[in-house]
């Protein structure tokens, strides 16, 4: 997944590795780790190369594991909507659970 800092550059550490975060920048992170910086950093940071309404993904959910669905709408939070296959109603699905985006 890609990644870049809204606002200021960003300095983010873990045991064992760094990555330096830059408005503009996007570097690509693994998924696992993406998923941890967002989920910490909040709107410091944000996903790049969002996918598009009609772009089938693929996301880890906590309660029913992994799921795939097409793009219905796109949030400015990096977040998408999408028609559940699980529950077979729209759900938001949040940026940091989706594992692979695009076609």
């Amino acid at each position: 997944m890609r990644l870049e800092a809204v606002g200021q550059p960003i300095r983010y550490r873990w045991p064992g590795g760094e990555i330096v975060l830059i408005p503009g920048q996007p570097v690509e992170v693994e998924p696992d780790r993406a998923r941890r910086i967002l989920a910490k950093l909040g709107d410091r940071v944000r996903p790049v190369g969002l996918p598009q309404p009609g772009d089938p993904i693929r996301w880890d959910s906590p309660l029913f594991g992994t799921c795939e669905g097409e793009v219905l709408a796109t949030y400015p939070d990096g977040s998408v909507l999408v028609w559940h296959p699980a529950t077979d109603r729209l759900a938001k699905i949040p940026a940091e659970w989706m594992t692979e985006r695009g076609r």
